[in-house]
């Protein structure tokens, strides 16, 4: 699940790393044309559901990676609890090193996270759902 997935970028990226379907959700419907476009042009199309966050299929998914600023990234951490299994992967990025602990906290009923890298100002939460 590529949640904000702006240019699909993300999406592309895990399905020629070898996942067999992503979904991406975006609020704007340019950056769903975008991506769909950018999915086409990369091959990856028939692999990949894109859509409004309103019309996402209702399963849990395995793997979540979101490039979302932290303010919505812990609006949404009820949201993306729902739509992740058990066990899932979890990446997150646009999180600034002075934020990534608002982060955490708002996410730890449901999931263990930590910084895994960091560019600059700029970090990269991951870890898992809770089982």
């Amino acid at each position: 699940l590529d949640y904000g997935c702006g240019s699909g970028l993300l999406s592309i990226a895990a399905l020629k790393l070898g996942a067999g379907h992503a979904t991406a959700v975006d609020l704007d419907p340019q950056a769903l044309l975008a991506t769909q476009k950018n999915c086409t042009t990369n091959d990856c199309a028939q692999n990949a559901t894109i859509c409004l966050p309103q019309d996402l299929p209702r399963k849990q998914h395995e793997v979540l990676i979101a490039n979302i600023l932290s303010k919505t990234l812990i609006e949404l951490s009820p949201t993306l609890n729902k739509l992740t299994s058990p066990g899932a992967m979890i990446a997150l990025s646009g999180i600034l090193e002075t934020q990534a602990v608002a982060v955490c906290e708002s996410w730890s009923d449901w999931a263990t996270l930590g910084i895994s890298q960091k560019t600059n100002e700029w970090v990269l939460l991951s870890g898992m759902k809770h089982k």
